[in-house]
């Protein structure tokens, strides 16, 4: 199933949009991880607007701004049905989970993952 994906902030009911993100949960979550990352560079983004300095996706520019007035807050993929994803679950054909790495095969082994939604 098409689905598009954003990041969205719980605490302030904001978020975060891309331009047709299909499939992008995994980069999504990638966004959420390194937020404080993206939000350290605001400054740097905003000094230097005009000199091609960005942040950007295929699916669109990353604002560093949106992401400073977030820092601390609680930050998740949102598809565009409502579903949040917990951190480091991602999906998997539709299906919501928690990727885990087997010891004795040192392969990723997938959980089904309870996950939310907004409604």
């Amino acid at each position: 199933m098409s689905t598009d994906w954003n990041v969205h902030c719980v605490d302030c009911k904001s978020t975060h949009v891309f331009n047709d993100a299909n499939h992008q949960d995994t980069l999504m979550a990638l966004l959420c991880k390194h937020a404080d990352a993206i939000a350290d560079l605001a400054p740097l983004l905003r000094e230097g607007a005009g000199q091609d300095i960005a942040i950007k996706t295929y699916w669109g520019d990353v604002d560093a701004d949106w992401f400073a007035r977030h820092r601390g807050h609680k930050l998740v993929p949102i598809s565009e049905y409502g579903d949040l994803l917990a951190q480091g679950e991602h999906l998997e054909r539709g299906v919501p989970t928690s990727a885990e790495e087997d010891p004795e095969s040192g392969e990723e082994k997938h959980d089904e993952f309870e996950h939310a939604s907004l409604l």
